[in-house]
This record gives C-alpha cells, structure tokens and sequence, in this order.
C-alpha cells in the first residue's frame, strides 16, 4: 500500500485456493469497500460493496439493502428520467437476467477504518434495484463517477488491494 494520505484500503474477499492440475485457482476472488450510509437519523447503515471494474453505474444497491434507508433517499423525478437511454433503465446481470432499477441520491462515506479515512459524499447518485431484480452485495462501479479521483490496485500476491487517489493529476487521454 502507498503512504498517499487520500488512498483507501479495500478489502480482497476470496473463499478458497484450489490446486486444478498444478495451478492455483481462487474461487470467488472479490473486492470490497465498506460504505457507510449517512442518515438523517442514526445510526448510519454500513453496506460491504463490490467493486465491479465494468459496471457504469456510481452504486446499484438490491431492494432488501435500501429498504432500510428508504427515507433517506431523495428519488429523480419522472421529468428528470424520462430520457434516458434504455442501458440506463436496466441492466442484464454478469449470470444473465435483467435488472431493473431507479435512481436516487443519498449521503455517504467511502470507509477505511484501518487507515482511519473516511471521504465523505454528501450527494450521490445510485441506482436502486426493483423488488427481486437483485440479491446479494451491492456493487460500485468504477465507471460511475465516485471512484473517478482514484485508480484501483489489486495484489493478489500480497493479499491487498486499495484505491490509489490520483485526483491531483491531470488527466490522461
């Protein structure tokens, strides 16, 4: 991990290694961030995100997870969504099926509580998954704007991972 103050530690989930003639195979390799979900009234809601490196969406959160803060989401208006394009509307899930969403913006903080960092975000954007669409963690993309300040790193061979901020650089190509 660099000593970069704004860099984030994140957390490399995998279930077992499986040796599959001679080589080294991880099975359900992850990375994730804990999210801290800012209230109105406490306590705030801590959500273990994936990471998904192909996601264009900032947060897309399953129906049992927002349930729990509902009222802390300011949802887009009708007038405010009726234009978007149909890859914005829903999404076919990495095993198939189609999920269906709307979007709303909430507060929340990107925790790191072994490097004590906790990058506050008062408004953000997120896709929020219809009743049944999805299960699981909720995923934060790279592609969906929150994370653009930072890069990701990922070293299976020592087991981290961290977001590496670079907002400070200018930008490339």
């Amino acid at each position: 991990m660099t000593n970069a103050t704004r860099d984030l530690r994140l957390v490399l989930h995998h279930r077992d290694k499986v040796i599959v003639g001679g080589f080294p195979l991880r099975t359900l390799e992850r990375v994730a961030i804990p999210v801290a979900v800012i209230k109105r009234a406490p306590p705030n809601r801590t959500l273990d995100c994936l990471v998904d490196t192909g996601s264009h969406l900032p947060l897309l959160i399953p129906h049992e997870k927002w349930q729990a803060f509902a009222d802390d989401i300011q949802w887009l208006s009708a007038e405010e969504t009726a234009n978007l394009p149909p890859i914005l509307r829903e999404s076919e899930g990495a095993a198939g099926g189609v999920l269906r969403y709307r979007f709303g913006v909430f507060a929340l903080m990107l925790c790191d509580p072994l490097n004590r960092r906790y990058p506050t975000y008062p408004r953000v954007l997120a896709a929020f998954a219809d009743p049944g669409t999805m299960r699981g963690n909720p995923i934060i993309g790279l592609g969906g704007g929150l994370l653009d300040e930072y890069d990701l790193v990922v070293s299976l061979k020592r087991g981290e991972a961290w977001l590496k901020y670079v907002g400070d650089e200018p930008a490339r190509g």
